[in-house]
């Protein structure tokens, strides 16, 4: 019998050392508190998620954590969490670091 396993093969985590490109509370639209739904299907659709994902209970919380462990960006789970209480500022937030990384948008014209 071997020891633990200690790491996941295949799978290495960057360091955590990067910063978001915009602040949480740097800028908000109003179209994403009046349709924060739409934008977050949107969103999840544009991270390779199911555009209906977003109606599942925290799952915008898990987008949230993906996009932060994909660019090595600081936080905890705990911060993705909390970043809920304004739920559209993450949804931009979110968005304008896919902008930053390069990451295609489908619905942009």
């Amino acid at each position: 019998m071997s020891g633990p396993v200690t790491i996941q093969p295949g799978h290495k985590l960057l360091p955590a050392n990067a910063e978001w490109s915009t602040e949480l509370f740097a800028s908000c639209r109003i179209i994403y508190c009046i349709c924060k739904s739409w934008c977050a299907g949107r969103l999840h659709k544009r991270a390779g998620e199911s555009f209906l994902g977003c109606l599942v209970p925290g799952a915008t919380q898990a987008l949230r954590t993906k996009i932060r462990m994909a660019y090595g960006i600081k936080g905890t789970l705990v911060s993705d969490w909390l970043s809920s209480c304004c739920c559209p500022c993450s949804l931009l937030q979110m968005k304008k670091e896919l902008d930053r990384q390069g990451v295609p948008d489908p619905y942009a014209k």
